[in-house]
């Protein structure tokens, strides 16, 4: 194997850097792409978590006065 260059190393180290900015290139582009679907993603969760916690806090509110509002009203109108 015939030794090379001082020209020739440099040549390849400089390629070899180039294929690796390359890389790093492509690899920060898909992990931009993959935040901004986590980003959409965590945007729906909290939609559905919002609305899923109205709802349960409309079920709790219901089932409070089932448990304590009926029978105060009807201790009230005399049907005890």
């Amino acid at each position: 194997m015939p030794a090379l260059t001082l020209a020739e190393r440099v040549a390849r180290v400089e390629q070899q850097l180039i294929s690796l900015a390359e890389q790093d290139a492509k690899r920060l582009a898909q992990e931009e792409k993959r935040d901004k679907k986590m980003d959409a993603l965590i945007a729906e969760l909290g939609k559905y978590k919002g609305f899923i916690g109205g709802v349960l806090f409309i079920i709790s509110c219901l089932w409070a006065f089932v448990k304590l509002g009926i029978p105060y009203v009807l201790k009230l109108i005399g049907k005890n």
